[in-house]
């Protein structure tokens, strides 16, 4: 799929984040395996747009595989994620960061979440 547009800081964050989030909504499982490498540019907005990333990173963790291996996500990458969100101040923005942890063990993906890789 083509993404380059998330990267383009010409765009509002905002607005990239609220297009990227749609997007996500309307992918299926199958379509999904082309979004996980867009992981680092939620990686980079996370503490300025901690909701919306949030938002994008639990659509994401739907989208996943049961098997936890067909895609990869970078283990630093979702624990800086998830890390910001269950520090966030907003219990709105802590239970997005709980669903996409939720869904990361659910898919088979708890080695994402081992206390000692990162």
């Amino acid at each position: 799929m083509f993404f380059n547009w998330l990267r383009a800081e010409c765009f509002c964050a905002e607005w990239r984040l609220g297009s990227y989030l749609k997007v996500l909504s309307s992918l299926s499982e199958a379509e999904a395996t082309a979004t996980y490498i867009e992981t680092d540019v939620l990686h980079s907005m996370r503490k300025s747009y901690t909701s919306l990333v949030l938002k994008c990173f639990v659509e994401l963790t739907n989208l996943l595989p049961a098997n936890g291996s067909a895609v990869y996500i970078r283990p630093e990458i979702a624990k800086q994620i998830l890390q910001v969100g269950l520090e966030d101040s907003d219990n709105s923005v802590k239970a997005y960061a709980e669903k996409a942890r939720e869904n990361l063990l659910q898919r088979g993906y708890s080695s994402i979440l081992d206390k000692d890789d990162g």
